[in-house]
């Protein structure tokens, strides 16, 4: 199992107990979404693919999901885990503001009768859906990628505080020629995300090492049908280019960062 395997899902990762048969691979599940206004939604992957090779893992206290999510109506069908309810401004279990709630939900890939892989997803409801889109240069070409995070790294990436509601700043870029720190900050923060992770996964910063984990699985195809997960490459891509200093022009360097927000609450 590889170190990404062992920390992916809040590194909740085990085999029930010995077995002599094959067990059938665990692979990165898609957050496909987690924002207030939309249902609840995984895509749950393995290889090869069996969407009937799942079901729900109840802890000790007969739970297979966080108690915030009550009210939204859980459902395991197939290989997705989602809710047959939005998600509201407000849950209905606590009273409280959706947004930066973190819940907790528990599955289980199917060996055979007795024996499975049990994972747990740890993720957080973001207000809106957050994308950064990274203009480069590889090699004198200009190039452009995009990917999604939780609205708790988008803060943390642009120095908002983590702990106040999602600003709307859907039309926000960063221009080095316009604010050089800022645009410094957002890749040195982008950087030690993914080096925390990569460098120390068990000891490491929690709160990085899990946001991380959301990074992948906010940007995971569902269904893929690759032996590894093919946004790691990404990922690997986006550290070169926010290896510091960002500043120095080689070969591979950023030249702006741009940032889209969808609202999907019509309440």
């Amino acid at each position: 199992m590889s170190t990404l395997d062992s920390v992916v899902d809040s590194a909740l990762i085990g085999v029930d107990h010995d077995n002599v048969s094959t067990p059938n691979k665990w692979k990165n599940h898609n957050t496909h979404a987690s924002v207030v206004g939309t249902f609840l939604t995984f895509y749950l992957t393995n290889d090869p693919y069996n969407d009937t090779l799942w079901t729900p893992a109840p802890d000790e206290t007969g739970r297979w999901y966080s108690e915030n999510l009550e009210g939204l109506d859980m459902v395991l069908d197939a290989n997705i885990i989602g809710t047959y309810k939005e998600i509201p401004l407000v849950l209905p279990a606590n009273n409280q503001n959706a947004e930066g709630q973190e819940y907790w939900i528990r599955y289980k890939l199917v060996d055979d009768d007795n024996n499975g892989t049990i994972a747990v997803i740890r993720d957080e409801i973001d207000r809106y859906r957050s994308k950064f889109v990274i203009d480069y240069v590889d090699n004198g070409e200009q190039k452009q990628l995009g990917f999604f995070v939780p609205n708790s790294v988008f803060k943390y990436l642009l120095g908002y505080n983590i702990d106040e509601p999602t600003p709307w700043v859907p039309n926000t870029t960063i221009d080095p020629n316009v604010d050089q720190q800022r645009f410094v900050d957002f890749f040195s923060r982008l950087y030690d995300i993914i080096e925390t992770f990569e460098s120390d996964p068990v000891n490491g910063d929690p709160w990085k090492v899990l946001a991380y984990t959301k990074i992948v699985n906010r940007n995971t195809p569902p269904g893929y049908s690759q032996p590894e997960n093919p946004f790691l490459d990404t990922l690997m891509l986006i550290k070169g280019i926010a290896t510091p200093d960002v500043l120095e022009h080689d070969a591979l360097y950023p030249t702006l960062v741009s940032v889209t927000l969808e609202d999907f609450y019509n309440g």
